[in-house]
């Protein structure tokens, strides 16, 4: 069936029904828009919130460092874990596969970070008990060299009481000074040692082995020089206690600089899960722009579609009656002043098309009273006129004023005849 066929009703509800559409289509694509950017700002908002939690934890490793407070580690472990709740709560939203492997490599990197940062906070762990081990064995090394100086001064002093000669006064005069040296030595590694745990440059680390190299090497020149079984001993104390003093500190050397590398390490880390959650950040943004472009561009679309659609099809059903409707007017009127030579070429199945099949019907019938009247008027009453129904008053009209006619035309024909026929015996007998 063709669209001029369809009744009028049905062509306004498949108007409407379009623009119906068009309205229900337009309000799904505002609202899918609505609901991308709402998740895609969702989205957005955890990766803020996930990159505050990373400086929170990196807040807490300087605070570690600061304080060396084991307890900051669980401190920081659950900072992580609610990382992980979160990174997890948005993976479930995202539906770009990129987005998704993104968030894995956060949570590898979380991994990694934590395992880092046990590391990190167990080396200042096993810095601090080596640096305590140091003091000890610094504080034994210049007890040590203390009491060596001591008993030489007292050795001194007995020498000097005994009226021992001056070669002897004068050997024990240098072993005295070398043992003072020794003290020199130790304090010389302490300083070296206050300013490498204030600059950790490895300059100091280098001038303090250096001078335990050189309170090892005196301490054995002087041990030569010593006849005393306890000097001797005193000495080789003194050895023992610098070279386990020189050991626990460049183990604390090693630690540090292990525990740097380990910082060092967990920083870039730290950086890339930083990065990696600044990128879905970023991306969410782009996504959210795109969606709330991509809405707005697809509504304004549809409006302009069904308004332009709106338009159309108001237009046609407009064109469709107000066409045929104005030719029907301008037969009505041309019949109004009695020309009847009308015609009404719409064809169609629709209530206009109908109202055109019954006004040529009209014009028709019109017509062909015409041609009877006509026929009258040139005394042809032998014309038979039909009535269209028991209600055709016009036309039961005609056909009785024919019939009535010829009756009154018969009537004056036999008048005539009678009279011709009267004339004519009047005629006959006054002859």
């Amino acid at each position: 069936m063709s669209w001029k066929d369809l009744k009028v009703a049905k062509k306004l509800y498949v108007g409407f029904g379009i623009v119906l559409v068009l309205a229900l289509a337009i309000g799904y694509v505002g609202y899918n828009g609505l609901n991308t950017v709402a998740e895609n700002t969702a989205n957005l908002d955890d990766a803020d919130l996930m990159n505050a939690y990373v400086k929170d934890a990196a807040t807490l490793r300087q605070k570690f460092f600061a304080e060396r407070d084991a307890g900051l580690l669980k401190d920081v472990k659950d900072v992580i874990q609610t990382i992980r709740s979160k990174s997890r709560e948005t993976q479930a939203r995202l539906q770009d596969p990129a987005d998704v492997k993104l968030i894995d490599e956060c949570n590898n990197y979380l991994d990694e970070y934590e395992s880092g940062w046990e590391e990190v906070a167990q080396g200042q762990l096993d810095i601090e008990a080596a640096i305590a081990k140091m003091d000890e064995a610094a504080a034994t090394s210049s007890n040590a060299v203390d009491a060596l100086v001591a008993n030489q001064k007292k050795a001194l002093a007995s020498e000097l009481s005994s009226g021992v000669g001056t070669s002897a006064l004068k050997e024990r005069v240098t072993k005295l000074n070398n043992s003072q040296d020794l003290v020199n030595y130790v304090a010389s590694a302490r300083i070296n040692y206050r300013d490498f745990r204030r600059t950790e440059d490895d300059r100091y680390a280098q001038n303090l082995n250096d001078a335990i190299d050189a309170l090892v090497k005196r301490a054995e020149e002087t041990q030569d020089m010593m006849s005393r079984q306890i000097d001797i001993d005193e000495l080789t104390a003194v050895i023992n206690a610098a070279e386990k003093y020189r050991q626990n500190f460049n183990n604390v050397v090693d630690l540090k600089h292990k525990a740097a590398q380990d910082a060092q390490h967990l920083a870039a880390v730290a950086g890339k899960v930083v990065e990696n959650f600044t990128e879905l950040r970023d991306g969410q943004d782009d996504k959210r722009n795109a969606a709330q472009a991509s809405a707005i561009t697809m509504a304004v679309a549809f409006v302009i579609g069904a308004i332009l659609i709106g338009v159309f099809v108001a237009y046609f059903i407009a064109r469709g009656i107000s066409k045929p409707v104005s030719e029907m007017a301008r037969a009505a009127e041309g019949i109004a002043v009695g020309d009847i030579n009308q015609s009404i070429e719409l064809q169609s199945r629709d209530e206009i098309g109908t109202l055109a099949a019954s006004f040529r019907q009209l014009i028709d019938y019109m017509k062909e009273l015409s041609g009877h009247a006509e026929a009258i008027a040139d005394n042809d009453l032998t014309i038979t006129v039909q009535p269209k129904s028991d209600r055709d008053t016009l036309g039961h009209a005609f056909r009785t004023m024919v019939h009535n006619l010829s009756g009154i035309i018969r009537q004056l024909t036999e008048n005539a005849t009678q009279l011709v026929s009267a004339a004519t015996e009047i005629s006959s007998s006054s002859e």
